[in-house]
């Protein structure tokens, strides 16, 4: 179910892309149907609260696998 999702969020994202060839990604395809400040609020909860979300994420699931093949002690992840 989650690859399927992910297929049809690329399809998405494919025919945007290549229907909207300006720069600018998520924003510019934000920007013309609706408005400048609703493009602006995704672009700053992108940067401030989506992407280190993610990141965040990614380095706890990296510190736990890391703790399984090498033992960190006390160095390692908290739980």
């Amino acid at each position: 179910m989650g690859g399927l999702t992910t297929l049809a969020g690329a399809l998405c994202y494919a025919e945007l892309g290549s229907t909207r060839p300006d720069s600018g990604g998520e924003y510019g395809f934000l920007r013309e149907p609706c408005g400048r400040r609703v493009a602006l609020l995704f672009a700053w909860a992108r940067r401030s609260v989506i992407q280190p979300g993610a990141i965040a994420a990614a380095a706890f699931v990296a510190g736990d696998y890391t703790n399984v093949l090498a033992p960190l002690g006390p160095y390692g992840p908290g739980l």
